[in-house]
């Protein structure tokens, strides 16, 4: 509650929610009462708490009105990519498919100048317990958003803040 009052303070024109709005309940409810004051503002990503019960993952994407836990959207001339680490991603999925399209979409869009990627898992790490994913994510994503030149790419989980320098091959 205290974050919220935070964000709205602040008066954000966007919010990106990275996942886990449930965690030790069955109900997205909690959630969606305190966030209520962003609810107009906030996208959110899929995470890995967010499936432990189907109920609450279908509340979420009932109340975000999603109809697929990955998607894109422009807002001003920036334009975003939600990525659920939580589904199948690996080349050659929907999920893999969707966003490769997507991304070479915006190379026909000159009033795009960002591409911001969200996701729950990071794709790269330093804690132990997530380097099985993120390796798995870096494998799957990193030429990709190279070759599309994606400028940032946001992700949650680990509840920590962590940071690199621009990487490539």
């Amino acid at each position: 509650a205290k974050t919220i009052d935070k964000i709205k303070r602040l008066e954000p024109e966007i919010v990106l929610g990275l996942g886990d709005y449930t965690f030790e309940n069955i109900s997205p409810q909690c959630w969606f009462d305190i966030s209520k004051p962003i609810n107009d503002k906030i996208k959110i990503a899929i995470g890995n708490h967010d499936l432990d019960y189907q109920s609450s993952y279908h509340q979420l994407l009932d109340h975000y009105k999603l109809k697929k836990p990955y998607y894109s959207f422009d807002f001003q001339n920036i334009h975003f990519i939600a990525i659920s680490s939580e589904h199948p991603y690996e080349i050659g999925s929907k999920q893999y498919e969707f966003i490769k399209k997507d991304l070479e979409e915006t190379v026909h869009n000159p009033s795009i100048l960002w591409k911001i990627v969200f996701l729950h898992k990071p794709m790269y790490t330093s804690a132990k317990f997530d380097e099985k994913d993120s390796k798995e994510l870096e494998n799957t994503f990193h030429k990709l958003f190279e070759s599309y030149h994606v400028d940032l790419v946001l992700s949650g989980h680990t509840q920590y803040y962590q940071r690199s320098l621009p990487l490539s091959y």
